[in-house]
């Protein structure tokens, strides 16, 4: 499957990762020769000004690509290397059940191990959440 970092990263990106894997020739792996022409696709996009938008923690589908504006598409929770559809479906449905307050929150009602929480930082999916939970009293 194609990896949202590349195609945030952009065309120049995509370009050097798939002439990465035709350089390897024979050597490639199964998973990397299948994913040339989902590549092929994802260039076909940028030559036609189609962009690609991060994973959005509030707004992103566990699977599916959404129209994110004019040329743009906002890229699903699984295509995060490493993050299948099962931990994309659980973060949509704990979404559903209102914002979450931390980091900590996500984890909890997401069900999510410290690798898939890892992958949504790395991705820059978590700016702006505080990392546990903090009671707040309003006075």
């Amino acid at each position: 499957s194609v990896d949202a970092n590349l195609l945030v990263a952009g065309p120049e990106a995509v370009r050097r990762y798939v002439q990465e894997i035709e350089a390897k020739g024979k050597d490639a792996t199964p998973k990397e020769k299948d994913s040339l022409t989902e590549y092929e696709l994802v260039e076909e996009a940028f030559l036609r000004g189609i962009r690609f938008n991060r994973v959005d923690l509030y707004r992103s589908e566990a699977t599916r690509y959404l129209i994110d504006g004019e040329n743009t598409l906002l890229c699903p929770f699984n295509a995060l290397p490493g993050l299948g559809d099962s931990a994309a479906q659980a973060i949509v449905e704990a979404r559903a059940q209102g914002p979450f307050h931390s980091k900590e929150d996500l984890k909890n009602r997401a069900r999510l191990n410290k690798a898939v929480m890892e992958l949504l930082e790395g991705h820059g999916c978590l700016e702006g959440l505080p990392e546990g939970n903090q009671l707040v009293f309003g006075f």
